[in-house]
């Protein structure tokens, strides 16, 4: 139910799929990323985002 709920919330949200398009990255991790994140267009630049999601995913 809660996983229904989130990936519904977020496939309104115009990144999300954007996210999920990145190799290895799929339906949830994609949700924890907009959640973690907030507002995408803050993020400096795709460099930071995938340095980001990989300390993210390692630990």
């Amino acid at each position: 139910m809660l996983e229904q709920t989130l990936e519904a919330l977020a496939t309104e949200i115009e990144e999300y799929d954007l996210i999920q398009s990145i190799p290895g990255i799929g339906p949830k991790i994609a949700a924890t990323t907009l959640s973690k994140i907030g507002e995408v267009a803050l993020v400096a630049c795709a460099n930071m985002l995938v340095h980001w999601l990989s300390a993210i995913l390692k630990s």
